[in-house]
């Protein structure tokens, strides 16, 4: 996943994040995740979290995003 993809998409968690009116800890609970990594992603510190679990916020958010592996964009509501 690239930084440009990573920055997207934690634009877009911020933005859903506030839009639905969610605390870090909440939205870190809907992905499965601890409140300290949607902290540091959100804030652009990509070294302390997965490629992964960006992927699983992506998904939580919403957010549709290119695997260079599969070239298939992934169902989502919102492109990156």
């Amino acid at each position: 996943m690239s930084l440009i993809e990573k920055m997207k998409i934690a634009e877009k968690t911020r933005e859903y994040r506030f839009r639905n009116r969610l605390s870090q800890k909440e939205l870190a609970e809907r992905c499965g995740l601890k409140q300290c990594q949607i902290s540091f992603f959100e804030s652009g510190d990509f070294r302390r979290i997965s490629d992964e679990n960006v992927l699983k916020v992506a998904k939580v958010v919403g957010v549709l995003f290119h695997t260079k592996n599969t070239k298939k964009s992934q169902r989502t509501q919102r492109g990156v």
